[in-house]
């Protein structure tokens, strides 16, 4: 929800600058990150099953396939 998520980053990242895609999640942005000019891509990953995998493959697997940029993924300790 466009409105959700803008009033949660001005309230507690109120210096943050973004940009709301719209389209395929996997295609936007991927290709709004390959225009970046050293972007820092941070991603978090939580343990999925794979029948989960099946019905929604992971947002990480697939930018290490289409970029070239590094990539820093953080773990759910649980």
């Amino acid at each position: 929800d466009k409105k959700l998520i803008r009033e949660f980053v001005e309230r507690h990242f109120p210096a943050a600058n973004y940009i709301v895609l719209k389209g395929l999640a996997e295609t936007k942005i991927a290709g709004h990150l390959q225009q970046q000019r050293n972007p820092l891509v941070v991603l978090g990953a939580y343990r999925r099953s794979r029948f989960s995998r099946m019905f929604h493959p992971s947002m990480a697997d697939h930018l290490m396939r289409h970029l070239q940029q590094p990539l820093f993924i953080a773990h759910n300790k649980s």
